[in-house]
């Protein structure tokens, strides 16, 4: 009894253990892993992706895959991959090919996992096959500054402000930061050298900060986009210093400032004082303080005897008027002169600054008369001795002293007296002069002249000729000969009359 049993037993043992069952063979199925998936913002790295043949279920065996080529590309991420084909060759069953792709970093890249698309080209029993697998790759949390506004008042050939604002739109505070302002063009410089920094201090995710650098443009720079490159330092969370490069902001210097200028009025006159009458206008594109018109001129002939003029402030499209007193030698010609003015003021920064040289022109007038000469007894006879009288009035605008006047006496004139002198004439007044005549008995009666010269000092002591002037005199028969030819005809006729009378009392 006991056989049977024990055979039955066995037999029920067998049936009812399950039988293994060997592993299938699969077509090639590929993984990508990556042992260093950490990115680094603002780097170009090299990463390694290793790519493994190998089943879904473990007791399976891949068909090996020939002639493997991988193409590695950044998908929808903002990342560059350099990578053109990667032969990996070979790859049998549960077998890890590596292949390097260059990954370039963007700095404002966002945290979090990115994925690159790796198709596979292969071959397997002489079929071809594509194969499409991803290789993950991250960004860890981080501060990530950006450049969110730039508001800068710098103009050409002044110094200015530029105000950079910043926001922290990373996961993660930067502390103990420092703002960086870099000028990489020789007309742009921040605070007097090509770079200054600024304390940023801790900066929260989504938090904005506001630092304003001294910014210079010379004259040589000009009103357009200049690029200032912006970095900053701050330590991360894990208390490590990071420079991140920011961005760049953009800074349009406004234009230079400029002037119109103008003259106005301008009195010129050989020999005289005048003014030089000058209006400027601030064309823009700032308001000015402190301003004074600076004029030269480089007519030797003319003198100006102020050269500068204070205005005071200008606002844009406002006008202000100088007059500059000037001189014109007697000895000048008259037409056009040419002036140059200038405008020194202070920018709104308290910056002193000369404008471009403005040029102008004017004229100077011919000369006129200084003095005038009336006549006041210029009546002479024929065979006499005479004087005349004539005023002498100062018509000019300049006090005249040591002032002579000089009788160019010619026949029938003669002078033994031909010069008179005033000590003084004052604008406006008058005095009476004399000169003797000697007239010819040759004389006839007639009305006619005798040029009187004059010359005088002005009040810088220069001697001028006031020109020469005509003085009318009328000669007239002599009044003693003429009243004894009166009574010399008349005894004539008073004898005849009488011899007359003693005829006829003789023939009664």
């Amino acid at each position: 009894m006991k056989r049977p049993v024990l055979v039955a037993l066995i037999v029920v043992s067998l049936f009812g253990t399950p039988m293994a069952v060997s592993g299938r063979l699969v077509d090639p199925h590929f993984e990508a892993t990556v042992p260093e998936p950490t990115l680094t913002p603002g780097e170009t790295q090299n990463v390694t992706i290793q790519v493994r043949n190998v089943a879904d279920e473990a007791d399976d065996t891949t068909r090996r895959a020939k002639r493997v080529v991988g193409y590695v590309n950044a998908g929808d991420s903002n990342l560059t991959v350099d990578s053109g084909p990667r032969l990996l060759g070979t790859v049998d069953n549960d077998e890890v090919k590596a292949v390097t792709v260059t990954v370039t970093v963007p700095e404002n890249v966002s945290a979090g996992t990115y994925r690159l698309p790796i198709t596979l080209d292969y071959v397997v029993e002489e079929t071809d096959h594509i194969d499409r697998v991803m290789a993950t790759v991250r960004v860890d949390p981080r501060p990530r500054l950006r450049i969110v506004d730039v508001r800068s008042d710098v103009q050409v050939g002044d110094r200015g402000t530029a105000s950079i604002v910043v926001e922290n739109v990373g996961e993660r505070t930067a502390t103990g930061g420092k703002l960086r302002l870099v000028s990489n063009d020789d007309t742009l410089s921040v605070g007097g050298e090509t770079a200054a920094s600024r304390y940023l201090g801790p900066l929260a995710p989504g938090q904005r900060k506001t630092r304003t650098y001294v910014v210079s443009a010379s004259n040589a720079a000009r009103p357009q986009r200049y690029a200032l490159n912006v970095t900053a330092t701050y330590e991360n969370q894990d208390g490590v210093l990071v420079r991140q490069r920011v961005g760049t902001a953009r800074v349009i210097p406004v234009r230079n400032q400029t002037f119109d200028a103008r003259t106005t009025n301008t009195s010129l006159r050989v020999g005289e004082d005048g003014v030089v009458r000058v209006g400027v206008t601030n064309t823009g594109p700032k308001p000015i303080r402190d301003a004074t018109v600076l004029l030269e001129t480089p007519s030797e002939s003319v003198e100006l005897e102020e050269r500068a003029v204070r205005v005071g402030n200008l606002t844009v499209g406002a006008d202000a008027s100088a007059s500059f007193p000037a001189t014109v030698a007697s000895s000048a010609e008259p037409g056009p002169r040419q002036f140059a003015a200038t405008v020194r003021y202070r920018t709104a920064n308290g910056t002193k600054r000369v404008s471009d040289d403005l040029y102008l022109n004017g004229t100077v007038a011919p000369s006129r008369d200084r003095v005038r000469l009336d006549p006041v007894a210029t009546t002479v006879g024929i065979d006499t001795d005479a004087r005349i009288t004539v005023d002498i009035e100062n018509v000019w605008n300049r006090r005249l002293t040591a002032v002579t006047a000089t009788a160019a006496a010619s026949p029938p004139f003669e002078s033994e007296s031909p010069q008179a002198f005033v000590d003084e004439l004052p604008v406006g007044e008058s005095e009476t002069i004399a000169f003797g005549l000697t007239v010819s008995e040759d004389a006839v009666p007639t009305t006619t002249s005798i040029p009187v010269n004059v010359s005088a000092e002005t009040p810088d002591g220069e001697r001028v000729s006031l020109g020469t002037h005509y003085v009318p005199v009328t000669v007239t028969e002599d009044t003693a000969t003429q009243s004894a030819m009166v009574t010399l005809a008349l005894g004539s006729i008073i004898v005849l009359v009488i011899l007359g009378i003693g005829a006829w009392w003789l023939r009664r």
